[in-house]
């Protein structure tokens, strides 16, 4: 009975040999491709590309000098003139108040994070916990 299992028709014997050689290809390629890859991006970077990333360095390191945003801020002793001076327009500022007012400390400080993050994602590492 059990040795019924174990005979196939032409068909089926050919079906499986392509699922076997398929899956034996696809578990090659699996275990191929990181060591293709590797090898690509080793390569030494040219005088140009040196001086490029350098000039480019230097211009991040400006722009982060002149930003707003210095150490921690809690957005929730911030009134409208300190969210100004962090960054938000005044219609910003005042639409911030008009939440911190409404709702509740976590959802003001999910709101703002959410607002914030959408206006400078840099702003998310500068801004306080609001459980501190």
């Amino acid at each position: 009975m059990w040795k019924d299992f174990l005979y196939y028709t032409k068909t089926e014997r050919r079906g499986i040999a392509v699922l076997t050689v398929l899956i034996i290809l696809l578990a090659l390629i699996r275990f191929a491709l990181p060591h293709l890859q590797s090898g690509s991006t080793n390569k030494a970077l040219s005088k140009t590309e040196i001086e490029r990333l350098h000039q480019l360095e230097e211009q991040m390191s400006k722009l982060t000098e002149n930003r707003p945003l210095k150490g921690k801020i809690d957005p929730l002793q911030l009134d409208s003139s300190g969210f100004v001076k962090v960054g938000f327009t005044a219609t910003e500022a005042q639409e911030l108040i008009r939440l911190k007012r409404s709702n509740n400390r976590e959802n003001f400080y999910f709101k703002f994070m959410d607002y914030a993050i959408r206006k400078n994602p840099e702003w998310a590492d500068h801004i306080a916990d609001y459980r501190e």
